[in-house]
């Protein structure tokens, strides 16, 4: 709790009211430790508070905990914002933090190399240099790996040396 109290005051210092967020999960064993520390997160100007629904030993394992979610919007002063394998019907309308399964779950789709090229395109215009976009390109193309569709590729991807190598190489 001291830790995290110091944390916040600095981090809201340093970055202004309303300018600093915090991701945590549920607690590190137990879905409810995270409701001991809602005083010290509620004293703080917080632009979101972002709670992962699993506790730290679950990892990305096992089902989320919407009730200890729930119960965390109740107490809660700041904005909280839903995370973990999360579908547009459970964020009841607030904002959802995107993680991996929804990256991943891209690769499934019909239309994945269109949105690769669009991804490519837009990091292109956003990013200095070659480099810096090979490398967002290959972190997404890390998570799809995962995907069957997407896993033979990946050997090949690893090594290429340049956006339009990599484009050959995912057929874009």
């Amino acid at each position: 709790p001291d830790v995290l109290d110091r944390m916040l005051e600095v981090g809201c210092d340093e970055m202004g009211v309303g300018n600093f967020s915090l991701k945590t999960r549920l607690g590190v064993s137990s879905p409810d430790e995270i409701m001991a520390l809602m005083p010290i997160i509620n004293r703080y100007p917080l632009a979101v508070l972002t709670v992962h629904a699993r506790t730290a030993m679950q990892m990305y394992e096992g089902v989320t905990d919407k009730a200890a979610f729930r119960n965390v919007l109740e107490v809660a002063k700041v904005p909280v914002m839903y995370n973990g394998d999360a579908t547009l019907d459970e964020a009841d309308g607030r904002p959802l933090m995107i993680g991996r399964s929804f990256i991943c779950s891209l690769a499934d789709r019909p239309d994945a190399k269109t949105l690769f090229t669009r991804y490519m395109e837009s990091s292109r215009e956003e990013l200095d240099g070659d480099m810096p976009v090979l490398g967002r390109m290959k972190e997404l193309l890390s998570y799809w790996s995962q995907r069957p569709s997407w896993h033979r590729l990946w050997q090949s991807v690893k090594i290429c040396r340049s956006t339009d190598e990599l484009s050959m190489v995912v057929g874009c």
